[in-house]
């Protein structure tokens, strides 16, 4: 039994006429004909009656008309998910929660409007996690942060991220408008990022003790347990220490009483994209990228704020027009 005797039964049991049905299935009346006689041999019953008048079903006919519909129906809805399964592609994009600070909001919503036929995965890592993503196969395309170029990937520089300096309230550094590395030297460090250590690793930084996604803290001979980036500004206010971290986690939490903060003057954070393969959706997401981000990344170093005004953020992106119809054809 072949699946085109069954169409070809069904239309012909619906026109109920040979020349017709013969019509609809591409078919000369000849044809058609052989085609029906082949599934009653097939099938050991009659499923039609014809004379130069009419054509009939059987009892028969009847009940295999049922059957061979829902079969086609079944087949064909199979099919159809089938193709559509074919059809869902994702692109699976890595990166440290900071970058919610950043253009990066922006450009996943960006695409998956230009590219609806594209699911697109966010997955929120650790740093230090995101290049063992790419190179295991777990994420497609990823930012990841310096100081060293990423190994083991394709990649482009992306941006330079800003730096701030964390300090309690009468600090004196707050009377400054930016700090620098050497302002300092001597000064108690928290720190939990272990990109950060290794940016500043010429700043006697006190932690250690790293585990898991976080690392311990340590200051005037007391370890403390790993905390968020939110956490680690709580305890500046209790006076523990400076911390330095990335300037965008100050686009997503309102300052905690008793904490200022001021750009880092001379020290930034390289950023990098970097893919497993240059596929059409990676291609379309890092321009995206390169667009919100600015020719450089950042629109220059730390800026300073005027004299008398507060600093509520250390760096500013240049704003980029949305994107055009050019991104559906890279």
């Amino acid at each position: 039994m072949k699946l085109r005797q069954l169409r070809c039964f069904v239309v012909l049991a619906q026109e109920l006429n040979f020349t017709r049905a013969a019509s609809m299935c591409n078919l000369g009346q000849p044809g058609l004909s052989k085609l029906v006689a082949a599934l009653e041999h097939d099938l050991g019953v009659t499923l039609l009656e014809r004379d130069t008048k009419c054509v009939r079903l059987t009892p028969a006919g009847e009940a295999f008309l049922v059957t061979a519909r829902a079969a086609l129906y079944q087949l064909d809805r199979g099919v159809q998910q089938l193709r559509q399964t074919a059809r869902q592609v994702e692109l699976r994009v890595a990166f440290d929660a900071f970058m919610y600070g950043t253009p990066l909001p922006k450009v996943l919503r960006q695409f998956r409007q230009v590219r609806p036929d594209t699911t697109l995965v966010p997955h929120e890592l650790t740093a230090t996690v995101v290049q063992h993503a790419l190179t295991g196969g777990v994420a497609d395309v990823g930012v990841l942060i310096g100081p060293d170029e990423p190994s083991g990937t394709a990649f482009e520089p992306l941006a330079d991220e800003g730096l701030s300096v964390v300090l309690p309230e009468g600090h004196r550094l707050t009377s400054r408008q930016t700090v620098t590395l050497d302002d300092l030297h001597g000064e108690p460090q928290l720190t939990y990022d272990f990109v950060l250590r290794s940016v500043l690793a010429d700043l006697p930084i006190v932690a250690c003790d790293r585990s898991g996604t976080g690392a311990s803290f340590t200051t005037a001979g007391a370890a403390l347990q790993p905390c968020s980036a939110r956490g680690a500004w709580e305890r500046v206010a209790t006076d523990l220490g400076a911390h330095v971290t990335f300037a965008a986690y100050q686009q997503l939490f309102t300052l905690p009483p008793g904490v200022t903060v001021r750009p880092l003057a001379d020290r930034t954070v390289p950023l990098f994209v970097a893919w497993r393969e240059f596929s059409v959706d990676v291609r379309a997401f890092t321009r995206m990228l390169r667009d919100q981000f600015g020719p450089r990344g950042l629109t220059g170093a730390p800026r300073t704020a005027p004299a008398g005004q507060a600093h509520t953020e250390a760096f500013t992106y240049r704003h980029a027009p949305q994107p055009d119809a050019s991104y559906l054809n890279v």
